[in-house]
């Protein structure tokens, strides 16, 4: 299976997991490089950024968002450009065989599901909520979306007064949300509905 390819199955399969259309077009190496770069080196970016004080969680998510559309759209005018190519770089010719790429989709949908760098990402980093009442409006008004920054704490030991924080209810179920009104050694008091 040498010569031109179909470019609309190496874009398809691109797009199914990043590195099969380079596997279909006879070019193992680059598909190993696309296997193992968008979820670890994703992950590895993502744990260098963090340890960056001045980048906030929006800087990170819009760092990690340019790398990788980057990192896609390469992947997929790669794939969809060498298919074409009558003469394939490092030609393989038992890669591009169906039963081939579908073994090696299987097999790493399958070490994927237990080494899942997202859920890594979650337990350390941060993690999107959907506010579940009105206890907290105005500022987040039910079923508002909202970033918990989980680093927040690993830099400074206490919250600062006004910052909004999350944390575990009781039963451990539920995160709630409240605004920081007092810290260690305030005193606070309502007089007639206002904090004091």
């Amino acid at each position: 299976m040498s010569g031109k390819k179909s470019q609309w199955l190496a874009l398809g399969l691109s797009l199914v997991r990043p590195g099969l259309g380079q596997l279909y077009n006879q070019q193992p190496r680059k598909a190993v490089v696309l296997f193992l770069l968008l979820p670890y080196g994703l992950l590895g970016l993502t744990f260098i950024l963090t340890n960056i004080a001045a980048l906030k969680v929006v800087g990170l998510l819009f760092c990690l968002t340019v790398v990788g559309v980057g990192v896609g759209v390469w992947n997929l005018s790669d794939a969809y450009r060498n298919a074409s190519s009558k003469n394939p770089p490092n030609p393989h010719p038992h890669f591009g065989r169906w039963h081939i790429l579908l073994g090696v989709f299987l097999a790493d949908s399958f070490f994927f599901s237990f080494l899942d760098p997202q859920k890594y990402f979650r337990a350390a980093y941060f993690e999107s909520y959907v506010m579940p009442t009105q206890s907290m409006a105005p500022t987040l008004i039910e079923g508002d979306r909202f970033y918990v920054d989980k680093r927040s704490f690993r830099e400074r030991a206490l919250p600062v007064r006004g910052e909004l924080v999350g944390f575990h209810s009781i039963d451990k179920k539920t995160i709630q949300i409240s605004r920081v009104v007092g810290l260690p050694g305030d005193k606070i008091e309502m007089r007639n509905g206002v904090l004091f």
